[in-house]
C-alpha cells in the first residue's frame, strides 16, 4: 500500500507498507543516501514472508519524494529529526502493540540518534553505517573522500547547484543542501556526531540495542573503522559490532550495496535474530 506521510514542516514523504496485519512486528527500512525504496524491495518482501509488517520511504529531496517545498530545509539532518521521526512515528501508530524494528543502511546509522522518537524502535540493525570523518579512512580511499568533501561538493553544489550522482559512484543527482550538510559531516574530526549541534549527546541518549555490520572490502565508502566508531558513539548498553569478510562467505566482494541484492538472503537470518532477542 503506497501512502503519503507528512512532516512536522509539510514536506511530503512516500511510504509503502507491506503486510500491514505482520504478527511478528514493524520493521522500518531506513535508506542509504540517494537510495530509493524500491532497492530494499527483495529484504521487504523477505520480512513480509516472516510475517512481519515493513514500511519503506524515500527521504525529502530523494526518488518519489523528491518534488520539496523549502529547498533549504532538504538536508540530512531534517533526514533524521523530521523524517525518520514521522516514519517511526506512523509505524508506531499502526502499531497496535507490535514491536518496532529498524533496519537501516549506510547514512542512517548517523541519522538515528536524530529522530526523537527513536526510543520506540525496540531493536536496530544498522547496514555499512559509518562516521563520516576522513581520519576512518585510509591511503588513496582517504585521498578521495578528502578531495569529495573539500572539492567536489563546494564547487559542484557551487556551480550546479546539486551534486551530479557521477561525484559519488553514479548515484542519482542530490539537491544542494543535502551534498553541503554531507561535506559539512564528513569534514568534522569527529563526523556527524561532531558537526550537529549536542551530537555527542544525542549519540550517547540512544538507549535502542543496537548491531552494526561492517564490510571489510567496503574500503570507499564504509571502511570497517569507520563503521566501529559510529558502534563506539552509541550509549546502547546493548550493542554489537561485526565484520563480514567476502571469503567466508565464498564470494568475490559484498562492498557497500550487496547485501541487499536477492543472493545475499542468507545473511539476513541474522537480522531476524537480532530481532528476536529478548
Amino acid at each position: 500500500m503506497e501512502i503519503t506521510l507528512t512532516t512536522e514542516d509539510q514536506e511530503q514523504l512516500a511510504c509503502t507498507v507491506l503486510n500491514q496485519s505482520g504478527e511478528n512486528g514493524i520493521i522500518i527500512i531506513a535508506p542509504a543516501v540517494g537510495v530509493k525504496q524500491q532497492f530494499y524491495k527483495h529484504l521487504a518482501a523477505y520480512f513480509t514472508e516472516q510475517n512481519y509488517t515493513v514500511l519503506t520511504f524515500d527521504y525529502r529531496g530523494i526518488g518519489a519524494s523528491s518534488k520539496v517545498k523549502n529547498a533549504r530545509e532538504c538536508t540530512m539532518y531534517n533526514w533524521g529529526l523530521k523524517d525518520l521521526t514521522v516514519a517511526i512515528e506512523h509505524a508506531y501508530q499502526l502499531s497496535a502493540g507490535r514491536h518496532l524494528f529498524l533496519i537501516g543502511h549506510s547514512v542512517a546509522g548517523q541519522l538515528f540518534p536524530l529522530a526523537k522518537n527513536n526510543h520506540k524502535i525496540k531493536r536496530a540493525y544498522f547496514v555499512a553505517s559509518q562516521n563520516l570523518s576522513s581520519s576512518n579512512w585510509s591511503g588513496r580511499h582517504r585521498v578521495f573522500v578528502n578531495i569529495f568533501w573539500h572539492l567536489l561538493i563546494p564547487t559542484f553544489t557551487t556551480l550546479t547547484g546539486s551534486l551530479p550522482g557521477f561525484t559519488f559512484g553514479g548515484g542519482p543527482t542530490l539537491p544542494k543542501y543535502i551534498g553541503r550538510n554531507w561535506a559539512e559531516w564528513g569534514k568534522n574530526p569527529k563526523g556527524a556526531e561532531g558537526a550537529i549541534e549536542n551530537g555527542t549527546t544525542l549519540y550517547q541518549n540512544v538507549k535502542t540495542p543496537s548491531k552494526f555490520i561492517a564490510m571489510a572490502d567496503d574500503l570507499l565508502l564504509a571502511p570497517p573503522k569507520a563503521v566501529e566508531v559510529l558502534y563506539d558513539s552509541y550509549g546502547s548498553e546493548e550493542c554489537e559490532y561485526q565484520k563480514i569478510t567476502p571469503s567466508q562467505l565464498n564470494i568475490k566482494n559484498i562492498g557497500h550495496f550487496k547485501f541487499f541484492k536477492k543472493e545475499m538472503s542468507p545473511l539476513w537470518k541474522d537480522i531476524a535474530l537480532w530481532f528476536n532477542k529478548n
